[in-house]
């Protein structure tokens, strides 16, 4: 369960905090590293694990802390509301059931066909979390319905008793399609109101402020800053992730998503200069050090790295069409693969 108020982080989220790949996050299982760390939802296999961000956030910053003044981190995590209901706590599909009357409660596997059935279905979830928006939808993710909008649907269903006939016949179809409400678009108003006041405003400070869920104040943050990365980028198609992150506050790979969402790109050519010139003097150079050197993500610096090792291997092509994986992998001190692929690459791009 997200609690009402709480911004919830998935695996990425916490990736991203922690300036590390979503592999080495995994792997390392780094949440268990972090005494007092709540897990809104336990993961495993397909099923995503949530926590907190504000503990994610307050545990990055002790380290990153406790690193300097060369200390073990002593860990004082906010405290996150747990085991106390309120309408606007954020369920996923399992959660959702557990929310109704017990002698109102459906069999787990006829709640999963109201969910990806054709008949009886459940109102469409409020929130999606690690999901991808494709052509004005969201792909994949994990779905959350508000505690009060599961209670609200099922006292709208039909009960034992009920007169025939009365209900939605099974089925039906809306014969419009339904669009966004008055109330919505006014919410959608005063947030690029807000953003335009104050362009560094969170979501945290937006929510009270429209009358919404964290969650759901994120997202409409997260479309009026889109709408406002599209105009900057109509007057500067430049326009770099750090310009972004400087004008929101945010790091850069949330300004990085935004540039991307919108067509440009979340590279900036400085730090393309900085890659390419640190390459040069190391070609050993290793993902963590050109990170470190640019104060980036191992995921930016990652990206940033193969690219220069591209441009580097085009080049070394262009002296030896004969050049070998073997050569590659001395090069730049990586393994076979990864100087097949390169090489690969490099020459389907030739």
């Amino acid at each position: 369960m997200i609690p009402n108020g709480v911004i919830p982080a998935d695996d990425q989220r916490a990736a991203d905090i922690f300036e590390c790949s979503l592999r080495s996050w995994r792997a390392a299982k780094r949440w268990q590293d972090i005494p007092g760390l709540v897990l809104l939802r336990e993961g495993g296999g397909r099923r995503a694990r949530v926590y907190p961000e504000v503990q994610l956030l307050a545990a990055r910053a002790i380290e990153v802390n406790a690193r300097k003044r060369g200390e073990p981190p002593v860990y004082d995590l906010p405290a996150v509301p747990i085991g106390i209901s309120h309408p606007d706590d954020l369920l996923d599909l399992e959660e959702a059931r557990e929310a109704l009357p017990a002698e109102r409660r459906p069999s787990l596997s006829a709640w999963k066909s109201y969910r990806y059935g054709s008949k009886t279905q459940l109102p469409a979830a409020d929130f999606v979390l690690g999901g991808k928006e494709v052509d004005g939808g969201v792909v994949g993710g994990t779905e959350f319905w508000y505690r009060h909008t599961i209670l609200t649907w099922d006292e709208n269903r039909p009960k034992p008793g009920w007169p025939e006939g009365t209900g939605r016949p099974a089925g039906s179809k809306d014969s419009v399609p339904r669009g966004g409400t008055r109330q919505g678009e006014a919410r959608r108003q005063l947030v690029r109101a807000a953003l335009a006041k104050s362009p560094k405003i969170t979501a945290a400070v937006l929510a009270p402020m429209i009358d919404v869920h964290a969650v759901h104040a994120e997202r409409l943050l997260r479309e009026a800053r889109m709408e406002r990365v599209g105009r900057m980028l109509a007057d500067d198609p430049d326009l770099t992730a750090a310009a972004v992150g400087e004008t929101f506050g945010v790091n850069r790979d949330v300004a990085g998503r935004l540039l991307r969402d919108n067509g440009g790109s979340d590279v900036d050519s400085e730090d393309r200069s900085d890659t390419g010139r640190l390459l040069d003097a190391n070609p050993h150079l290793a993902t963590g050090e050109l990170a470190a050197a640019i104060r980036a993500s191992e995921k930016h610096a990652t990206r940033l790295l193969r690219e220069a090792r591209m441009e580097r291997v085009g080049r070394m092509l262009a002296d030896d069409p004969d050049l070998t994986a073997a050569a590659v992998g001395e090069t730049f001190g990586v393994n076979r693969d990864v100087a097949g692929r390169l090489l690969h690459e490099a020459r389907a791009n030739a």
